[in-house]
């Protein structure tokens, strides 16, 4: 029970961001980056540890859905493999590269511009690992995570079964609570026309996520 109650607290902390309200590229693309390798790192706990089947459906969508924005502010270069895996190699000094038009279809949806270009810094060439206790294997990925994410993901790797459940339902609802507070940040006062854009193109798959993690275990919002 205590550990279920520190878990909820690193939740909490997660899914709370203070956004600015103009917010450039770089940031935007570096957040969305590290929600997106959050996500698939849950979701590949959750194909480890879980035997219920909407949980794992909805890991399986995870993977795939965030893969795919992963790879469309990668300028169109895969991030992560289907099964979650990061693609060595694949996130080079720039974290947008070409542009994010190179996608059509999946939860970025139509082209959406020709390019966003700016550098994300040092930190976004770096892949991080975490090796998350309990875990099969250490999970790699795209971008670093901060310290509140990767806890997070320990205590997902520390249960199994009906707690897992529970804990990765509330982390998906919490997780995408911030995913779309920042996307919507960025669709209105971002600082690029085509991330802007692009922004606003995903914003309707993370409420569709959003609204399916509140049907999963321990996503439904608390009655006060």
């Amino acid at each position: 029970m205590k550990k279920y109650l520190a878990a909820a607290a690193l939740l909490a902390s997660v899914s709370t961001p203070a956004f600015a309200q103009m917010m450039d590229s770089q940031t935007f693309r570096m957040m969305a980056s590290q929600s997106d390798a959050f996500e698939i790192a849950s979701s590949r706990l959750a194909l480890e540890r879980s035997r219920n089947p909407r949980v794992l459906a909805y890991a399986q969508n995870m993977i795939q859905d965030h893969g795919m924005t992963s790879q469309a502010l990668n300028g169109g270069r895969a991030v992560y493999s289907q099964s979650g895996e990061f693609v060595g190699g694949a996130v080079g000094s720039t974290l947008a590269g070409a542009g994010i038009g190179a996608l059509v279809g999946g939860p970025v949806g139509a082209a959406v511009g020709a390019g966003v270009g700016a550098t994300a810094g040092a930190a976004a060439s770096r892949a991080g690992e975490v090796q998350a206790t309990g875990s099969v294997t250490p999970i790699r990925l795209g971008v670093p995570l901060d310290a509140e994410k990767s806890a997070m993901l320990n205590q997902l790797a520390s249960t199994s079964g009906p707690q897992f459940d529970r804990l990765y339902g509330q982390a998906q609802r919490m997780a995408h609570q911030e995913a779309l507070a920042l996307y919507t940040s960025y669709s209105q006062n971002g600082t690029d026309p085509a991330l802007r854009q692009f922004a606003t193109s995903v914003i309707p798959h993370l409420e569709h996520h959003y609204s399916d993690a509140q049907r999963l275990p321990g996503g439904a919002m608390r009655r006060r």
